[in-house]
C-alpha cells in the first residue's frame, strides 16, 4: 500500500515501502486480537494527512481485504461456525450493518477533510476506551 503525497514544492513523494508493511502488519496483528483491523491505518493516515477521500478508500479497501481473509481461515479451520446459528445472527446483524453504513456515508458527506479526521480519530478513540473498560471489567 504505497501513498502519493504532495510536497510544499508541488513534487509528488511516495511513502517508504517499509513503513507502509509495517502499518499492514500492526493493522493485521491488532486485527486479530481486536476485530478492528483498520485501527492502525487510521491513526496513519491522519499523522499522514491523508485527506478524507484518500483515507476512506485505503482503509475500506484495508478492512474489506483483511475480513476476507479472516472468514475464509475462520471457514477453513472451523467449519462448524459457519452453522444454523451463524446465519440466524446474520440474517438480523445484516440490517443493522447496513443502517449503520447509511449514517456513516451520511456523516462522511457532511464533513471535511479536518471534520473527517476528527470523528474518525474521535471514533477510534470511543471503540479503545470501550475495550479498555471491557478488559477491566472481565
Amino acid at each position: 500500500m504505497v501513498v502519493a503525497a504532495r510536497t510544499h514544492s508541488g513534487r509528488e513523494a511516495r511513502t517508504d515501502a517499509t513503513r507502509s508493511f509495517f502499518v499492514g502488519a500492526a493493522g493485521g496483528l491488532v486485527g486479530g486480537f481486536s476485530v478492528f483491523p483498520g485501527s492502525a491505518l487510521v491513526v496513519w493516515n491522519a499523522l499522514a494527512g491523508a485527506g478524507k477521500e484518500q483515507g476512506r478508500a485505503l482503509t475500506q479497501a484495508f478492512i474489506l481485504s483483511m475480513q476476507v481473509v479472516r472468514l475464509a481461515l475462520l471457514l477453513a479451520r472451523h467449519p462448524a461456525l459457519f452453522g444454523l446459528g451463524f446465519w440466524r445472527l446474520f440474517v438480523v446483524a445484516a440490517p443493522l450493518a447496513l443502517v449503520g453504513n447509511r449514517l456513516g456515508i451520511a456523516i462522511y458527506r457532511r464533513t471535511g477533510d479536518a471534520s473527517y479526521r476528527r470523528v474518525t480519530l474521535f471514533a477510534l478513540g470511543a471503540t479503545g476506551f470501550g475495550l479498555l473498560v471491557q478488559i477491566a471489567l472481565v
